[in-house]
């Protein structure tokens, strides 16, 4: 992970033509852009001239933000309960941020020697600084007023100071003192933490391999590992050597911090309340690095390709995702996914998923593909949701939608741990135990069946995605097959005096053949379709499905099928409704072949039980839609 943010970092300064070892522009790489978001469109500025050597308070005044500006405003956020780096600082409640933010910046002793600065230097800041608090009550008054301003539009400002010398305006970033401190420090922030402070001269870097006058021990571009407790420091309990875990030289600190911003901006992206960052990573750096362009391509035109192509997406249909575009691209690089957490001061990393290259979401694709094609799941619609509004439906489709379906956040379980180690291990071609996936569908189908919710869009989710991870060949501990004898069974099927249902039937069987290829599994389908045209009957004459106790909350096995099919026999012959003993005649046929030892799990048998209950509307009679009419 760091050696590919850092190649992106070094990409980007090499693109920006950044020299390290010059001031200037580490200033440059230190600032950041003020405006969080579009609520800042305004710059309050606290406006101050300087004659000789007195410094004199004018106004709070306003103008535009100017993104071309971002250097001058010399912005660099601090710590959540301090002050930023600067002066300059985003406005959120008035009083809170000019006393904690604004003013409190000014409680600095300014002759330390970590600043650097030169007495002149030295004498401008003092000079400012005593302006400005002698002048907190008319500047507190000024912000407010300009806040109250803003507010009424729904927006707020950045508080900045600006300096008039000489008929000459200057911004914070123009004068070298205040340069100089927020360069201390934002450095001061890689080796000093916790009280202590951790740094060492004349090491190796753990980045660049090279020794370097001086490394630090808290550089931390992601929170992969911590040291806020002295335990986890290697090699004993103190935290002023946690350089040794992982030093890290001043240039490559700089460097990770570019490429993470570069991947922050550009590659960040979401999916069912998680967030994740797509890392690029060339195979050839020197050659291939046109992967920061396609990423910064699509970050900029990625509208404007959903409007031009079929655009197709896999992990989210609501939310915008780049995997589509970038399965085009020849395998000259690959992605890293870093799937994280993040609360205030506080990033979690849940999933990093390593080396997923072009070629592998193109089979990802091709297989969503496959299953979208097969006409039962084009026919079946599912509802489509906006911000939690229903706006229509449309017919389902393979995403990991559906395993979220059964591996998701519900009301009363949080399965979503699972749901990161499915999607994690399907990117990655790992094995994912057919059991325990099963297991997923099933439970959920189970409680909608209980709760007398309708379980069709569970058992058609449910197949679609064991279909789609079987033809990705990654269903570990799946016995598939037995002794089934296809031509007996064919013979049977074929018989003259078999109406139409059973056709049907073998429609449906030819359609899913590796989920069919027990005699077994056909016989449990065959009577789920039974037991789903019975409680249809029922339900028309007595407005009840009395029959759906005896499915015992589908908690089915093979003893308990096997004592429904003379049940359900017995009970459309006492409705004299029974149109349907083509299908009894052919559960027989494969009860009898699949023999005494299915060797197929409760799961299983519930499973196919009720996928033959909800796709039982495609096996009606002629006769039985006549007197439905």
């Amino acid at each position: 992970m760091i050696e590919a943010i850092y190649d992106a970092g070094v990409h980007i300064l090499h693109e920006k033509n950044v020299n390290l070892d010059k001031s200037e522009s580490v200033i440059g790489l230190l600032c950041e852009d003020p405006k969080s978001s579009d609520l800042y469109k305004t710059i309050i500025t606290v406006e101050v001239e300087k004659t000789g050597t007195q410094t004199s308070f004018t106004h709070v005044g306003m103008e535009e933000y100017s993104n071309e500006k971002i250097s001058k405003y010399l912005y660099r956020r601090g710590s959540s309960n301090g002050p930023d780096l600067s002066p300059t600082c985003r406005l959120t409640e008035p009083q809170k941020t000019v006393k904690g933010k604004f003013f409190k910046w000014f409680d600095e002793d300014f002759s330390n020697s970590l600043y650097k600065l030169t007495q002149d230097e030295q004498n401008i800041i003092n000079s400012i600084k005593e302006c400005v608090l002698a002048n907190k009550q008319k500047i507190t008054e000024g912000i407010i007023s300009k806040y109250n301003t803003l507010k009424a539009n729904k927006e707020s400002g950045i508080i900045t100071i600006t300096v008039y010398s000489n008929g000459e305006k200057k911004y914070l970033g123009e004068i070298e003192a205040f340069k100089k401190i927020v360069q201390a420090r934002a450095l001061t922030n890689y080796f000093e933490k916790y009280n202590k402070t951790s740094k060492a001269d004349n090491q190796t870097c753990s980045v660049c391999r090279k020794k370097d006058r001086e490394v630090y021990g808290f550089v931390s571009t992601y929170a992969f590992y911590t040291v806020d407790k002295p335990g986890m420091v290697s090699g004993g309990f103190d935290q002023s050597k946690a350089w040794r875990n992982y030093p890290v030289c001043k240039n490559c600190a700089l460097t990770l911090e570019e490429g993470k911003r570069f991947i922050e901006k550009n590659g960040s992206f979401r999916f069912y309340g998680f967030d994740y960052f797509l890392i690029p990573q060339p195979l050839n750096f020197e050659e291939d690095s046109d992967i920061y362009e396609i990423l910064k391509e699509y970050h900029h035109e990625g509208t404007k390709v959903k409007l031009t192509k079929e655009y197709r997406k896999l992990i989210d249909e609501t939310e915008e995702e780049i995997f589509d575009y970038v399965s085009e691209k020849p395998n000259i690089f690959q992605f890293n996914i870093m799937i994280y957490a993040a609360s205030n001061s506080e990033f979690k990393i849940l999933r990093y998923i390593q080396g997923v290259f072009p070629s592998r979401l193109r089979e990802l694709f091709n297989v969503k593909a496959f299953v979208d094609k097969n006409d039962y799941f084009k026919e079946f619609t599912v509802k489509v949701y906006e911000k939690g509004k229903q706006t229509g439906e449309k017919p389902l489709e393979f995403n990991f939608g559906s395993f979220w379906y059964f591996f998701g956040k519900q009301k009363d379980e949080d399965k979503s741990a699972y749901f990161i180690d499915i999607i994690s291990k399907v990117f990655q071609g790992q094995k994912i135990s057919y059991p325990f996936f099963l297991n997923g569908i099933v439970s959920r189908i189970r409680k909608q069946f209980a709760q007398g919710y309708n379980t069709k869009e569970a058992s058609m989710r449910g197949l679609c995605s064991l279909l789609y991870l079987h033809k990705l060949g990654l269903l570990s501990d799946y016995d598939k097959g037995d002794d089934l004898n296809q031509n007996k069974l064919c013979e049977v099927l074929r018989d003259p005096q078999y109406e139409s249902s059973t056709q049907k039937l073998v429609a449906i069987f030819d359609s899913f053949p590796d989920f069919f290829d027990k005699n077994s599994k056909r016989a449990v389908f065959t009577v789920g379709v039974l037991a789903q045209l019975l409680l249809n009957i029922q339900y028309q004459e007595r407005k009840a499905t009395p029959f759906r106790t005896k499915l015992q909350g589908l908690r089915l096995d093979q003893r308990r099928v096997i004592a429904l099919l003379p049940e359900i026999q017995n009970k459309l012959e006492e409705y004299k409704k029974n149109y349907y003993r083509d299908l009894q005649k052919f559960a027989s046929e494969c009860l009898i072949q699949a023999g005494n030892n299915w060797k197929l799990s409760k799961d299983d048998v519930s499973f196919y039980f009720v996928l033959g209950m909800n796709l039982a509307s495609y096996l009606k009679q002629s006769k039985e839609v006549k007197n439905d009419e």
